[in-house]
């Protein structure tokens, strides 16, 4: 799961980005979520392929205002 948080840049809110985390396991005992880093405008996901630490192994996600797409090192969507 993925949560994206629209807030302020820095102290005088002139710049303004995505801080987006991800949650790798909702069914976990203590979920916990990781940061996956910042979007600032015009993008709003991290621009790239982002990393992240699947139960399944190693996974990649990229993301645009339309959605997130996670899949594994083959290029196969999860």
């Amino acid at each position: 799961m993925f949560l994206g948080i629209w807030e302020p840049l820095n102290k005088r809110n002139e710049t303004w980005h995505y801080r987006w985390w991800w949650l790798p396991s909702a069914n976990a005992p203590t979920p916990v979520w990781h940061e996956v880093g910042t979007a600032i405008p015009p993008y709003v996901f991290p621009p790239g392929e982002i990393p992240l630490h699947a139960e399944n192994g190693p996974a990649w996600a990229t993301g645009s205002a339309a959605g997130v797409m996670v899949y594994d090192k083959d290029k196969s969507i999860k």
